[in-house]
């Protein structure tokens, strides 16, 4: 059992060091256009959702405003279905 929780984890390692590696010029078209597009429902409380203003708030929207902040870019909301 350890050998597959091992195997597991290394699986996992990979991938993520793969992935990765494939940030790069993704990261640089976000920068070259100020913004970060997310895309949410807006009606997942407490994740995202709609106060009573009409705003999209929550867990999720705080989230993707720091890193965007931390980006030096716009946070984008795009809702969909």
């Amino acid at each position: 059992m350890k050998w597959l929780k091992s195997l597991i984890i290394a699986g996992t390692l990979q991938a993520l060091a793969v992935a990765s590696g494939h940030a790069g010029p993704n990261l640089d078209q976000i920068k070259h256009a100020g913004v970060i597009k997310i895309g949410t429902e807006g009606t997942y409380a407490p994740f995202t959702y709609h106060d009573t203003s009409g705003a999209l708030v929550g867990f999720d929207v705080e989230i993707a405003k720091a890193i965007a902040e931390k980006l030096g870019v716009q946070a984008e909301f795009l809702e969909g279905k």
